[in-house]
């Protein structure tokens, strides 16, 4: 029980600590953010070097074979684990879902809320149920610059709040 107590409160204070803890291989330079999910068997989950994840669903085995337990004596000494790989220089959006059996290439973005069911190739966005690849890397990072208005980078380091309000309000004027 206190050890329950001991990595609830660890979750909420160092993700990166807590994954590692329950056997969740990670490397370094990454940040874990939000209520992430790393499944009933978390040491099938390798995660790379410079990786964000924003309160991700790993799941990392195939509960629904239950069903067919039921149905044929044939499934008991059955079950559906694979390991979930995440390359490095990656991004998981806000409340994605990896399914097992899934590599993530490395410099990869996917979009929040993404449902990911298939191995993804390197250099790429994804978004979508299931994820879709959206465009290449080069592609978005074109896109991301051209859409992104300048700012005063020491007013930002100073006055976070006030610089993204400016750069919002010329987000409108667009």
């Amino acid at each position: 029980m206190i050890k329950k107590i001991f990595l609830k409160i660890l979750k909420r204070v160092n993700m990166i600590k807590y994954a590692r803890i329950i056997g969740v291989k990670v490397g370094s330079n990454c940040r874990i953010i939000g209520d992430t999910k790393f499944g009933s068997t978390p040491y099938l989950i390798e995660i790379g070097d410079h990786v964000s994840i924003s309160g991700a669903t790993f799941v990392n085995h195939e509960g629904a074979h239950w069903v067919l337990k039921g149905l044929d004596s044939k499934y008991n000494k059955t079950f559906g684990y694979g390991r979930i790989i995440i390359k490095d220089n990656v991004y998981l959006g806000q409340s994605c879902t990896i399914l097992r059996g899934i590599t993530i290439g490395e410099n990869t973005i996917v979009g929040a809320c993404s449902l990911v069911n298939k191995s993804l190739e390197p250099n790429s966005v994804y978004a979508g149920v299931p994820a879709k690849k959206i465009c290449s890397l080069d592609e978005w990072k074109e896109k991301f610059l051209a859409d992104m208005p300048e700012y005063d980078y020491q007013n930002y380091v100073k006055n976070k709040k006030e610089e993204i309000l400016k750069i919002v309000d010329k987000f409108k004027k667009r």
